[in-house]
């Protein structure tokens, strides 16, 4: 839950989607489920990320391209120095 500022916070960027409360995990889980919310996190994010998580970010471009005629390129990882632009 502490994050809770940060999922309120990104969700008014997105413009839809919802934050579910796990009250029982003590946690929030943002969701964002319409196609305009998934492309815009696609925008933000390709070409940024630093870890092996991309590959589920390739997974929804691969989805967003086949079934909603998106076309996006999967951008690499970016490999500039994390001082550069954490």
């Amino acid at each position: 839950m502490k994050d809770l500022p940060l999922a309120n916070r990104l969700l008014a960027i997105i413009g839809s989607g919802h934050i579910r409360h796990k009250i029982k995990d003590n946690a929030c889980v943002l969701i964002i489920s319409s196609v305009k919310g998934l492309r815009l996190i696609v925008n933000l994010l390709n070409g940024y990320l630093r870890t092996p998580k991309v590959h589920q970010l390739y997974l929804l471009i691969e989805w967003l391209n086949k079934h909603h005629g998106s076309y996006f390129k999967n951008l690499p990882l970016d490999e500039s120095p994390i001082d550069s632009n954490s």
